[in-house]
């Protein structure tokens, strides 16, 4: 079959008996000459995922996708495709989009094409169902490149086919069930008015209380040390086998420091340095810590002692063996214990008042973990800490995202120990912060400004790349911007920190803010300057986590002053 034939057929019609324009089909059992299916998973990459692919239905016309998925030692999180591969390229310069049928897990339908060399195809994500849907794409509208590839602009002059991909965690497992795939040579596109056009609601401030107690001297060692500080992410917390290599040296800390910075905190995944970690979980091995971790730690401390930066030794668990089985398991609870202990033994006798140890980051951040069990854990935690260090302060944050409302509607953790630092972290307003992140399924999402305004919003989700399949959770963020999109309503909601601080007479801090780097340069520097504001006026210290630099770690244009922070190119 020559490519004009090709492109003018149906590619797939499983539902129905083959018709002369279905010509390609003749063969679906996998041996036309034109095109095949295979599976495709992250095994070449050190993964353990598995796909397999059959026929199914009637008329042996349903591509049916079963997987499982595994990390195994694959650096990133785990997949499984099944993709259809034209043998020759067609030019579909002369179509508008496409079409199929599905029914199952959710998943990105991807079209491969010969311009982009990396894999990092155009694709659109459709949700989970139950029920047979048809799905409607344009090529135009409803596609986009993930940012993790080289950005290629879209063409499908070189068209080669179609992947269908699932992406999880370790354990997830289902069925994709295909059908009906039709290239169209047109596809309507009718922008929705699924928003109201309104003005910016803007709330009053709400009332600080007076201090009911005098700063400790807790309070003193968090503002002089806490204030401005910034996290060294995307490194040390994730999956990849220290190289002897540091990402973040001397120079990078010498140079926060001429920014302004007092704080550094390194998130690093501290039990990848626990010799044969599952078999000591397991009970079957005895607890040590590879000397390695010692010597990676000692570089930051050696480094922010030099510059006059406190360091705060974030346990930044990212493999997610901290879930809701493992937090109540007694032998993982006794695995990151004595880690602590190990931990805070080999710092303390070095009497920085500027070292901090922070328990785990975002406990139950993929798992809803009970802040109860969670707080049994820590509370493990902390004790081990105190039987060999009680000079140390430990910074504590509670369950699901170190979320405000988990704080300000829960008691103090451990409030007999008086040397506890509480930490929140705080990503509001969410549509704006995360806008473009893959991670949120807020992938396609763009042109937010902050603070909201009128002017440059519109009725239409589309135009900000909102999608049929996009959330709803997201969906109504965006319906609710005018009221959140905006400085006192931020104000208001750092504000619930404070008053609780107050109220239990313990220091807080944000030691995780930032906006994702896709949104305009303008707003997000509007954004830090907001935030930078607030935590002044609220004496709360901060620590960011992305968006505030560019690619050579400079301030991006328009902030400093407002941030405490100065802006320093080199």
């Amino acid at each position: 079959m020559n490519n004009a034939l090709l492109a003018s057929a149906l590619l797939i019609s499983m539902g129905s008996a083959i018709t002369a324009q279905d010509r390609m089909l003749e063969n679906f059992d996998g041996k036309s000459s034109n095109y095949e299916f295979y599976c495709g998973t992250d095994q070449d990459e050190k993964g353990k995922s598995v796909g397999t692919k059959s026929i199914i239905g009637t008329d042996n016309h349903q591509l049916l996708f079963t997987y499982s998925l595994n990390k195994g030692s694959y650096e990133w999180e785990p997949y499984a495709s099944v993709d259809m591969g034209i043998w020759n390229k067609l030019d579909a310069s002369e179509y508008e989009g496409f079409r199929y049928r599905y029914r199952g897990a959710k998943h990105a339908i991807a079209v491969m094409t010969d311009e982009i060399k990396d894999y990092c195809w155009y694709e659109s994500t459709q949700p989970a169902t139950d029920g047979w849907k048809t799905v409607t794409v344009s090529f135009k509208n409803d596609l986009f490149q993930p940012t993790w590839g080289v950005s290629v602009p879209f063409s499908a002059k070189n068209f080669k086919g179609f992947s269908w991909r699932v992406n999880g965690e370790t354990g997830d497992s289902g069925t994709i069930e295909i059908d009906d795939i039709e290239l169209l040579k047109t596809v309507p596109f009718v922008k929705k008015n699924d928003m109201e056009l309104s003005p910016a609601q803007i709330p009053d401030r709400i009332a600080i209380p007076q201090a009911m107690a005098k700063p400790t001297a807790l309070h003193k060692r968090v503002d002089t040390w806490l204030s401005r500080g910034v996290c060294l992410h995307n490194w040390l917390e994730e999956d990849e086998k220290w190289d002897g290599k540091f990402e973040y040296n001397k120079a990078s800390i010498a140079k926060y420091a001429s920014q302004g910075f007092n704080a550094i905190r390194l998130p690093i995944d501290l039990d990848r340095w626990v010799n044969g970690r599952d078999s000591v979980v397991a009970g079957t091995k005895q607890f040590s810590v590879n000397p390695e971790l010692f010597a990676i730690l000692d570089s930051f401390v050696n480094w922010t002692n030099e510059y006059k930066m406190s360091l705060t030794i974030d346990y930044h668990q990212y493999d997610k063996s901290l879930n809701v089985k493992t937090a109540m398991d007694p032998g993982y609870k006794t695995m990151t214990a004595n880690l602590w202990k190990s931990v805070a033994s080999y710092y303390a006798k070095n009497k920085r008042d500027n070292i901090f140890y922070e328990l785990t980051n975002e406990p139950g951040i993929m798992d809803d973990i009970a802040n109860s069990v969670w707080r049994d854990m820590a509370k493990e935690m902390l004790d081990s800490i105190r039987t060999v260090d009680t000079f140390h302060s430990v910074i504590y944050g509670d369950s699901r995202w170190y979320d405000i409302d988990k704080m300000i509607y829960s008691d103090r953790f451990a409030p007999e120990d008086g040397n506890i630092v509480y930490a929140f972290h705080f990503y509001e307003p969410f549509i704006f912060t995360h806008q473009g992140a893959s991670w949120t399924g807020m992938e396609r999402t763009k042109n937010i400004p902050f603070p909201y305004d009128s002017k440059k919003w519109s009725t239409s989700m589309s135009d900000f790349g909102v999608t049929e399949s996009t959330e709803e959770w997201i969906k109504d963020g965006f319906k609710e911007y005018y009221k959140t999109g905006n400085a006192n309503a931020l104000y208001n909601a750092v504000a619930e920190a404070k008053i609780w601080s107050i109220q239990n007479g313990v220091p807080v801090v944000c030691n995780e803010f930032g906006a994702h780097e896709p949104g305009d340069l303008q707003s997000r520097a509007n954004f830090f300057n907001t935030m930078g504001s607030i935590f002044k006026e609220l004496n709360i210290g901060y620590a960011v986590w992305f968006g505030l630099f560019d690619e050579k770690e400079n301030l991006i244009p328009g902030v400093g002053s407002s941030m405490g922070l100065i802006s320093v190119s080199k």
